[in-house]
């Protein structure tokens, strides 16, 4: 299968990729933003046909859900398929969510239940996975005894995006006691 991965700079795309690449898929990536967040609408659109249009593809692939690649390939009549890997994901809110080329996998079990009325035969329940692999590797050094629980969190709590932390000179009102 010959797979179109739009990418936004997730933790998980390197191991979705190589995960795709070891079953045997073949998967070109843009990467337009993960260099520009804010990348106008009309710039993805045309990235994205550009490139449907220059190559055959079987699919598209992202991270999350994008409303305009839903449409993109609604257009052309092209599997959009996503993977949400964090929530709220705000876009599952549009109304391209019910489109028929959609294969939408929720890794949360309540918003797969709010959602699959919406779109049920294209709404599927996937949790997060990982690369156990490449998680091998990097324990080969630790004590087995040290850390032992049945569920692990790796991922963001998303302290790097709070906007307090780069407030220069707070008020005394703002500071912490």
């Amino acid at each position: 299968m010959k797979i179109l991965f739009y990418r936004y700079g997730s933790i998980c795309e390197p191991d979705i990729i190589e995960a795709m690449k070891h079953l045997g898929h073949e998967v070109f990536c843009i990467n337009l933003e993960i260099t520009d967040k804010n990348i106008p609408t009309q710039t993805v659109i045309k990235h994205v046909s550009d490139t449907l249009l220059s190559s055959s593809f079987d699919c598209i692939f992202s991270i999350n859900f994008y409303p305009v690649l839903s449409e993109i390939c609604n257009i052309m009549k092209l599997p959009y398929i996503c993977w949400t890997v964090d929530s709220p994901v705000m876009e599952l809110y549009s109304d391209s969510y019910s489109n028929e080329w959609n294969r939408i996998f929720l890794f949360d079990s309540m918003q797969y239940q709010d959602f699959a009325p919406y779109n049920p035969a294209h709404t599927f329940f996937l949790p997060l996975a990982t690369n156990v692999n490449r998680w091998n590797s990097v324990l080969t050094d630790v004590n087995p005894d040290s850390y032992k629980s049945d569920i692990s969190f790796v991922g963001s709590l998303y302290t790097e995006k709070c906007p307090y932390d780069s407030i220069q000179n707070p008020s005394p009102y703002l500071e912490v006691i």
